[in-house]
């Protein structure tokens, strides 16, 4: 019988040099497979390249964003098979949707009634502004055809219309409403909202707070289809979202009014702010401070046998409602504190109180300003 040689085969330090060599190969073959998805990732597809031909063929008027008028619709520059392709591609491509009310009565969405405005280039992206009734669709595309998002701008009211009519704003009895951007560089969109509305009864059961609403919204253009993040800035605003059972959940956003109070000139000046809080699945307060300060938080609940805690965030990024509510924070019953200058968000979450029209507790907030100017010993 012929011997046969088993050592090299028994060698551990053979098998450890073999296995090696394999995990080296497989890591090459993952990293190369890895590149290829990543690579194809960022190539347009097919429809992407046909719709951006398409855009990029019609004549725009501006070259760069702006609120100006269209004077040729979409019907009068493409053929009826162009028109067909944008129209189904506006179908099936999401628009990121903001905090207005996208609703027009009378307002036609026609594809081919929709207007092209302008065609700007920023960095790696080129903005195609397609106007409407409801305000101007910006298509973003990569300069390779890659489509990477849809949103509305100049939507609502114009600035001048709004200027206008708040010359007589005691008199006005519906919402003026607007988003506008306020930067587009080469990597993300910022645009805020604004919300003018008249002063609510005095016998109304709700936030009495001050106007107008501002919310800033922020989009990160690097990413193919992103989300529309958000920071509060003032006002009010209720949202109402279905959570994962499909049942409509309340998140109320609210700036309260504060009142400054009587003092002498030896002390520093505070302010007060007594805020009755309704129903809803969670609360966020709004406050600001113009310098560092003491501030003072307390929740007086007015349900028997139930208290309400909250969380003090700091409101400098943007973010998602989902964000928002899970942003991670200590639970407090009470609140003192000093902090810095900027904006804070108080948030009270209530998902176990049932609902009611009247108030479910009242906050109480005191701010009082650490450095004073008539305070000799703080110089």
């Amino acid at each position: 019988m012929k011997q046969v040689n088993l050592k090299g085969s028994m060698d551990p330090q053979y098998n450890i040099s073999q296995h090696g060599t394999f995990l080296i190969k497989f890591s090459a073959m993952l990293f190369i497979a890895l590149l290829f998805v990543s690579c194809k990732a960022l190539v347009p597809t097919s429809g992407e390249k046909v719709v951006f031909k398409t855009l990029d063929s019609v004549m725009y008027p501006f070259q760069e964003i702006t609120n100006g008028n269209g004077s040729k619709s979409v019907s009068d520059l493409l053929e009826e098979k162009e028109i067909v392709l944008l129209d189904d591609w506006r179908k099936s491509t999401s628009i990121l949707a903001n905090f207005i009310q996208a609703e027009c009565a009378g307002c036609s969405n026609r594809t081919a009634d929709l207007k092209p405005l302008y065609k700007a280039e920023k960095g790696k992206f080129i903005h195609f502004g397609i106007q409407n009734e409801m305000g101007v669709e910006n298509w973003v595309f990569k300069k390779n055809g890659r489509f990477m998002t849809r949103f509305y701008m100049f939507q609502g009211e114009t600035q001048e219309k709004i200027n206008e009519e708040l010359k007589d704003f005691r008199n006005i009895d519906y919402v003026l409403e607007s988003v506008y951007p306020i930067e587009i560089n080469t990597k993300n969109a910022y645009l805020e909202h604004v919300s003018y509305a008249h002063g609510l009864d005095a016998d109304n059961q709700w936030y009495k707070t001050i106007y107008p609403t501002k919310i800033s919204y922020a989009i990160d253009l690097k990413k193919k289809n992103p989300v529309l993040r958000f920071m509060f800035k003032g006002g009010l605003y209720s949202y109402q979202k279905p959570n994962k059972n499909g049942q409509n959940q309340i998140i109320n956003f609210v700036e309260p009014s504060f009142y400054a109070n009587a003092v002498t000139i030896d002390e520093p000046q505070s302010y007060s702010s007594l805020t009755d809080a309704f129903y809803a699945n969670a609360t966020f307060f709004l406050f600001f401070l113009e310098e560092d300060a003491q501030v003072s938080i307390r929740m007086k609940s007015k349900i028997k046998g139930m208290d309400f805690r909250f969380s003090v965030l700091e409101n400098n990024g943007f973010f998602t409602m989902e964000e928002y509510l899970n942003k991670k924070g200590k639970l407090h019953g009470q609140y003192r504190e000093k902090l810095k200058k900027g904006g804070y968000l108080i948030r009270v979450a209530h998902q176990s109180a049932d609902f009611m029209q009247n108030p479910l507790y009242t906050v109480e907030i005191d701010k009082v300003n650490v450095h004073f100017p008539n305070n000799p010993k703080s110089h």
